[in-house]
């Protein structure tokens, strides 16, 4: 057998172990609309970005350029699409579709922190949505919350995002070529035509894959995100990422058979040389692992990774009963949330 064929094995029976009710759109979400056109050029490698550090001077991890919504793009706003909705966009000439939750009771013209949630091979927006409980988040934290499709569609059986080449671990044999950068800036413009977004917090996680390219979108474009949160990924070697700091916070099970927990360490030791950190990390203790806190980091650098004791391929704390969810550790949505708000804020 073959690696992608393993790997693709793997997926396939963890998800024929798991609820049916996580991989398609729930009774809650609208239909969506292709509302916001795009385009950007095809190919994420190719895509506009700033130089690597040896050509780009000052903080690439501070705020994003548009860190403030001026008053004209905040007002006139209406709450008509509230909630979970399905939407679509065009990003580099080809039709992307993600859901988007916003709190129903927030006013549409109230800047918003946005959280960029992305899933792993063989899943969906959806089932992100259903396990990272991240909804819930939003309504008692007045967060937006976006969780895209890959690139194949949702439950599409092709690499979902484009995560750069020569990845750690299994994550190397699912190559994929869209412009998922594009893809991202495309989102928030179509989410700023019902709420404004506060464009100095904006952050992305995502699981596997979507770990993966949570790693590749802190190093290649930090300026489109504040900071990151890798679960049960990997990442590419870090001699092209862009110059400056980027926080972040990985998750990874100690048991993860089909991405190594090695993978996760070897993308936080990236991190920590990035960022100016130490080698000495604190430990604390969480429910069912530990988060290792790098010391030494700049205000603007913080690394942490959690590892949890005994778990697989899953999202730490997430809803029971579904497929790649774990409720029986921390949640991960809470402690990156926790980390973003003292760290990226």
């Amino acid at each position: 057998m073959s690696p992608r064929t393993a790997f693709a094995f793997v997926s396939s029976l963890a998800i024929g172990c798991g609820s049916g009710g996580a991989s398609s759109p729930g009774p809650d979400a609208s239909a969506g609309e292709d509302r916001t056109i795009v385009d950007g050029p095809s190919g994420a490698g190719d895509v506009a970005r700033p130089p690597p550090d040896s050509a780009l001077p000052g903080d690439a991890g501070a705020p994003p350029v548009d860190a403030g919504a001026d008053a004209a793009s905040c007002s006139g706003k209406t709450a008509t699409r509230r909630g979970l909705t399905q939407r679509s966009v065009t990003a580099g000439g080809v039709k992307r579709t993600y859901l988007v939750y916003l709190p129903a009771l927030l006013d549409p013209n109230q800047p918003l922190p946005l959280v960029f949630v992305h899933h792993g091979y063989t899943m969906s927006g959806q089932a992100m949505h259903d396990i990272t409980l991240y909804s819930a988040l939003a309504d008692k934290e007045g967060i937006a919350v976006a969780f895209p499709d890959g690139e194949s569609g949702p439950n599409g059986a092709g690499p979902p995002w484009n995560v750069g080449t020569g990845v750690c671990g299994n994550g190397a044999f699912e190559e994929a070529t869209g412009d998922d950068f594009s893809f991202l800036v495309a989102m928030r413009a179509d989410i700023e035509q019902d709420q404004c977004v506060d464009g100095a917090h904006v952050f992305l996680t995502g699981f596997s894959m979507g770990g993966y390219f949570a790693n590749h979108v802190g190093c290649m474009r930090p300026d489109l995100v504040r900071a990151v949160a890798p679960a049960s990924g990997g990442t590419h070697d870090f001699s092209t990422c862009v110059a400056g700091h980027k926080p972040v916070i990985l998750f990874h099970g100690t048991a993860d058979t089909v991405i190594a927990e090695s993978c996760g360490t070897q993308a936080r030791d990236y991190w920590v040389a990035k960022n100016g950190c130490s080698k000495t990390v604190q430990t604390e203790v969480v429910d069912g692992g530990s988060c290792e806190i790098s010391q030494g980091c700049p205000p603007d650098g913080q690394v942490e990774l959690c590892l949890f004791s005994g778990m697989g391929h899953a999202w730490a704390g997430g809803a029971p009963n579904l497929t790649f969810s774990d409720p029986n550790y921390a949640s991960a949505t809470e402690l990156e949330w926790a980390f973003f708000k003292t760290y990226a804020w």
